[in-house]
């Protein structure tokens, strides 16, 4: 089947551009209303989050994004906990996505490529880790994933960077990836991953033939450079395949064994579109599908015309965790939610940026919550509800929730804020970035990240 263009249209938030001197006097004064290290808190306040185990679901999968690998890594004894049923029932899995070692090294001068040899070491050293070998063999399933520029091994990495293929196969190892499989063989580390019913008593298993379906996409490997008219993120070899998994998956999972119909959506109680940057962001510095108008728009547009349902976008990067909504009619009543979870060892409350400043700077009217302390994300499905949520990593709390109503066509929100919806069938508005969007991507990424740095202390490394 063809894709037709349907209307649409995602309107990109504004942003005004201010001076490197105010942003600095907005920091400092921020800081002294609110102390430097004000609590992590989240923009949804007085809203009741349901914690994991007073769902009583079935199926819980746990997903993340940035882990320093070097660092402390006794929290997954913390992920382990909050995504364990119950003492005799394991969770079903764990997503990563992007950024599950930092591959590169961090020089003086930033960041720099290491040796393929020294990137496998660093890819072995974190698998076989304490802790995180602890984790794995809480699981029923091997982790699952697809990376980012980092465990890629190069900040900023996409299609130019030389070692992309070599770098995949190391990738694919770290997962246990068995050597005959079809990934082995991709240009890029998309797949489809489902999570199948454990629970066999569950009613949703005379209806849907999998719990949970993740489309993990690369957004690495195939992406160009955003200055390059019509620049892309997937590369068209992906998307066809994106196209086929949607309407008809069984050339990944088999033929379909007790839904009606053939399509991913039908099959699946739940499905989660994934990658590591935001989708339905704008704001910079940090990279997001915004950059790429032209592929975003062919996303929406694609899950809309394979009849999108019961389903949320995922995604990492960023070093906070976002709840963000874009209402659109084709995606029923709530339209399309993203919710980001990042990062595993390190986020910007680690710097001292409080809430009011993260707000300030990086204000975004699809918000409807947000979470700024480190953090890790997990999906429950029961009888009746898929529920997305965002932990804090040091006690397993819920900080962000989101649920689906499993019985019915379109999202149906825990919680929401209407002050953050935006119209995004009228005519869009016109852009107003930094006028530094007139320079190279290159350079103007940088010189965002170097406000940023000083905002946070100077720590580059941790913002991106």
């Amino acid at each position: 089947m063809a894709l037709e263009w349907i209307p649409w249209t995602v309107a990109p938030s504004k942003a005004v551009g201010v001076s490197v001197v105010l942003l600095c006097v907005m920091h400092l004064w921020a800081l002294w209303a609110f102390g430097s290290f004000a609590p992590a808190a989240k923009i949804v306040q007085g809203s009741e989050h349901v914690p994991l185990p007073s769902l009583a679901p079935h199926t819980v999968v746990g997903w993340g994004a940035c882990n320093k690998h070097d660092r402390d890594q006794r929290f997954w004894g913390v992920v382990g906990r909050a995504l364990t049923l119950n003492e005799t029932r394991r969770a079903d899995g764990f997503v990563w996505l992007g950024d599950a070692i930092y591959a590169d090294d961090l020089g003086a001068s930033g960041w720099r490529t290491s040796s393929p040899t020294s990137m496998a070491a660093k890819y072995t050293a974190f698998r076989q880790s304490l802790d995180y070998a602890q984790f794995r063999n809480q699981l029923l399933a091997e982790p699952s994933g697809v990376w980012d520029d980092h465990d890629m091994g190069a900040d900023g990495a996409s299609r130019s960077f030389e070692l992309k293929s070599l770098t995949q196969q190391l990738y694919l190892d770290f997962l246990a990836v068995p050597k005959t499989s079809p990934r082995r063989r991709r240009d890029g580390v998309y797949h489809l991953h489902t999570v199948p019913f454990h629970n066999t008593s569950t009613a949703l298993t005379t209806r849907f033939d999998f719990a949970v379906c993740f489309v993990l996409l690369d957004a690495r490997f195939h992406r160009d450079d955003p200055k390059v008219p019509g620049a892309d993120i997937l590369g068209e070899e992906q998307w066809q395949w994106l196209w086929s998994v949607l309407v008809d998956p069984t050339d990944e999972v088999g033929e379909p064994r007790v839904a009606r119909q053939r399509d991913l959506f039908s099959r699946c109680a739940f499905t989660a579109v994934a990658n590591g940057i935001q989708v339905l962001s704008d704001e910079k510095p940090t990279e997001n599908w915004g950059v790429y108008p032209g592929a975003r728009e062919r996303l929406l547009r694609t899950l809309a015309l394979a009849g999108a349902q019961r389903f949320v976008l995922l995604s990492g990067d960023v070093h906070y965790a976002d709840y963000l909504t874009v209402p659109h009619m084709a995606f029923g009543t709530d339209g399309i939610v993203e919710i980001t979870s990042s990062g595993l060892t390190h986020s910007l409350a680690d710097v001292g940026v409080t809430p009011e400043v993260f707000d300030l700077l990086n204000a975004n009217p699809r918000r409807a919550g947000r979470f700024i302390g480190r953090s890790f994300g997990s999906i429950a499905v029961t009888d009746t509800t898929a529920v997305v949520s965002v932990h804090e990593v040091t006690t397993g709390a819920v900080v962000l929730q989101h649920a689906v109503n499993i019985d019915t066509v379109g999202n149906t929100l825990l919680q929401r804020d209407h002050r953050f919806g935006i119209d995004v069938v009228a005519a869009p508005s016109k852009r107003l970035f930094h006028a530094m969007d007139r320079l190279p991507f290159t350079v103007s990424h940088r010189v965002r990240l170097r406000i940023i740095d000083l905002l946070a202390s100077g720590w580059c490394a941790l913002f991106h």
